[in-house]
């Protein structure tokens, strides 16, 4: 999927698969529909990050490996990219599984957030737990009946675009 083949005027919440190239597979934890007023606030996200990697990283999670976890900047969900997992994504796959659990442990989480120090974030004031849990609840709630593939823009074409440009897509 390329980026601007998704029709964002369309897109939901949900799980999608962005790239998945040899071993790697980066996907599109869209938490909020694009371009409706309503986006992840700055601290709950910050929070949201620290705890989804901490979760992330401190287990075997059904044998995937996690590259990055990360904010979109349009602040309308995360990019989480993995090795080790193959399609397809469905209710019962293993990192959609995953991703419900990291969502349950950020709802339940209670206690100091891992790494909300000097040392170790560069914005470590901008934390917000109860917002991140409602966020996180929001998304779980969303995924109960989960979108999985990305509308995309009808006629959409890259080439015609790289002319426009003048100049040669490849």
């Amino acid at each position: 999927m390329k980026k601007f083949e998704v029709d964002c005027t369309r897109l939901r919440p949900g799980v999608y698969i962005f790239q998945h190239s040899h071993d790697t597979t980066t996907l599109d934890l869209r938490f909020v529909r694009p371009n409706h007023g309503v986006y992840l606030p700055s601290p709950a996200m910050h929070t949201i990050e620290h705890l989804g990697n901490f979760y992330l990283r401190s287990r075997e999670a059904h044998s995937i490996e996690l590259i990055y976890f990360g904010p979109m900047s349009s602040r309308t969900g995360f990019y989480l990219i993995v090795s080790g997992w193959q399609n397809p994504l469905h209710k019962e796959s293993p990192i959609f599984l995953t991703i419900k659990s990291m969502l349950k442990f950020i709802i339940d989480f209670e206690g100091e957030i891992p790494g909300t120090n000097a040392r170790e974030c560069s914005n470590y004031k901008e934390h917000d737990l109860a917002g991140a849990k409602e966020w996180a609840a929001r998304y779980l709630h969303e995924l109960k009946k989960p979108h999985f593939e990305y509308p995309v823009k009808e006629g959409y074409n890259e080439n015609s675009v790289w002319q426009q440009l003048g100049t040669e897509g490849d």
